[in-house]
């Protein structure tokens, strides 16, 4: 059980969520096992501690706080970690837990959203697709920005960034996170209107698929265009909402 951490001096169950090296991917109440780097668990109903994960360093804290696990345990429970770690992410709907998070005054973002899972379909003109380039580099920094350099490029050399193109013209692109979340989309506003988020997400699909992995995404629940977009495309929604928390640059995969 490399990647779980054990207490026990903190008196309630935990279920032995990874058993064997691999990953498992939580996602609308169900579990399905992936290979590759795979590491979080959404929806989870035990609470549970994990580090040192894809992203290093990383602590990921995730679940429903038990009823006997008091405030102080709680924050004598995540100070070291808190303390320690460089970067953190926390997926709760636990007030207490975000009142503690609070309370050391680090996050430094925070978020209400949903995830779902997307389905697979192959019915679309996936003509122009491409994987993106070092040269196409410049104008995805230009028009996504809500990633840096490093980010960017990582996902391009790691073959996970793939742009549309129509006369040498780049109309959209579209990335994936190393825990097979899609991320990194934008249309050139002259081209919307033609399909190309569409044919861009269901062709990104059909590739994290062949690489064995559940493609996923998370959308803002007051990001209304985005939930529309995947409704129309039958993606499969989560039953639970979470909140997201960060420490430090979102630079490290």
């Amino acid at each position: 059980m490399n990647n779980l951490v054990q207490l026990e001096k903190v008196p309630f169950p935990l279920n032995n969520l990874i058993e064997k090296e691999g990953i498992l991917n939580y996602i609308n109440d169900y579990y399905v096992l992936v290979n590759g780097n795979f590491n979080m668990l959404y929806a989870v109903d035990d609470f549970y501690i994990a580090e040192n994960l894809t992203y290093q360093p990383w602590l990921a804290v995730m679940g429903t706080v038990p009823s006997d696990l008091t405030e102080d345990k709680l924050r004598e429970l995540l100070r070291p970690y808190i303390e320690n770690e460089k970067y953190i992410a926390v997926y709760t709907n636990n007030k207490l837990i975000s009142k503690l998070l609070s309370e050391f005054s680090i996050f430094t973002y925070h978020e209400d959203f949903i995830n779902g899972q997307v389905n697979s379909k192959s019915n679309f003109d996936y003509s122009g697709i491409r994987l993106a380039t070092e040269n196409d580099l410049s104008y995805i920094e230009k028009t996504y920005t809500r990633s840096g350099h490093n980010q960017l490029l990582n996902r391009i050399n790691q073959k996970q960034m793939w742009v549309l193109e129509d006369n040498d013209v780049l109309k959209g692109y579209m990335g994936v996170h190393k825990d097979s979340s899609l991320g990194f989309q934008y249309v050139d506003p002259n081209a919307r209107r033609q399909n190309i988020a569409t044919r861009l997400q269901s062709y990104v699909v059909e590739q994290v698929l062949k690489d064995n992995k559940i493609p996923f995404f998370m959308v803002s629940l007051h990001n209304e265009v985005a939930l529309n977009f995947q409704k129309k495309l039958g993606s499969t929604f989560a039953t639970k909402l979470f909140y997201f928390y960060a420490k430090g640059p979102y630079e490290l995969e």
